[in-house]
């Protein structure tokens, strides 16, 4: 079995979880390698390919999803699933399912410059009065909020808006500043439009990053983005409080096709845990933070689940 572990060209050969990977699969009698996803390699020499570190294919997001297209052409099996890779990138169409299956999750508005799909929960909202009317009639005053593209990875291009201006974050848009850039990514995206959600204060304690490998729990990592203020490792888990592994349960059982490889970032709250965001496409997995066994024992299972699918 001839197996393409898909990163990007900046990080061929430098990631630590794409290379336990390989090593694991070629232990299992596998060929494997690591290559681009946009390269030019004979992808048919492959029998699958696996997604990992892909990261910055949001710069190149037609020829991303032609090179899903391409795979599916060629009956190339990806893990996770073209399918499922496609749904889980564009963050409203995830928002739409996980609001279908009353999951709770961050409140979010998206705003496209198509008024035909620039909707909340309740209707239509136009563009022109984003600052003036969606601040306004969906967020309290002097909220926090956060904003970014409705397909986007790694923090690019995510601000931090400031309706009152008294924060103490640094690089905080204020109201001026932030209708100026969101008319700026407005255009840049107009294809996939602009979410604004509220900034969730407890995620300066962390987010939990739970991790499932064919369906079942694999591990729980402790995560800080802290793309505004600053960058703090992750920590392991070992004992992720009982709600978080109750909500993330949850999410597991809502998919109609149980991912090989999935990360459920959820912030607890005072008032419950919430869900941030459903990972199956690129998500690193966190094997540094295995605490309960080696990262390669962890690592190990991932691989035994890639082989088994493909056997499927």
């Amino acid at each position: 079995m001839h197996i393409a572990i898909c990163s990007a060209e900046p990080y061929i050969n430098k990631i630590d979880e794409d290379i336990w990977l390989r090593d694991s699969l070629i232990q299992k009698g596998c060929s494997a390698e690591i290559v681009a996803w946009d390269s030019t390699i004979s992808w048919q020499l492959y029998d699958c390919a696996v997604l990992r570190s892909a990261w910055g294919y949001q710069h190149k997001l037609n020829e991303f999803l032609s090179w899903l297209d391409m795979l599916d052409m060629l009956n190339i099996p990806l893990f996770n699933s073209t399918e499922t890779v496609r749904k889980n990138i564009y963050k409203n169409l995830q928002i739409k399912e996980l609001l279908e299956k009353n999951i709770p999750f961050i409140p979010t508005i998206i705003v496209s410059s198509n008024t035909d799909i620039c909707t909340d929960q309740s209707g239509i909202i136009a563009a022109e009065d984003f600052l003036l009317n969606t601040i306004n009639s969906n967020f309290e005053n002097g909220s926090l909020l956060v904003m970014k593209p409705v397909v986007s990875a790694s923090g690019h291009n995510t601000m931090l808006i400031d309706t009152d201006e008294s924060s103490q974050f640094r690089d905080v848009l204020f109201i001026n500043e932030a209708e100026a850039k969101f008319k700026e990514l407005l255009e840049k995206f107009s294809n996939v439009g602009i979410i604004i959600q509220p900034y969730i204060a407890e995620i300066e304690n962390g987010e939990y990053a739970v991790v499932y490998i064919d369906g079942i729990f694999s591990h729980c990592a402790l995560r800080f983005p802290a793309i505004f203020d600053g960058v703090k490792d992750a920590q392991p888990m070992p004992n992720p409080p009982a709600e978080v592994l109750e909500l993330s349960a949850t999410v597991m059982a809502s998919f109609s096709e149980t991912p090989t490889y999935a990360r459920i970032d959820i912030i607890n709250t005072a008032t419950g845990p919430i869900l941030m965001e459903v990972e199956l496409a690129e998500p690193s997995l966190l094997y540094r933070c295995v605490s309960h066994t080696t990262p390669q024992n962890a690592v190990d299972y991932f691989a035994d689940a890639i082989i088994k699918n493909m056997k499927a």
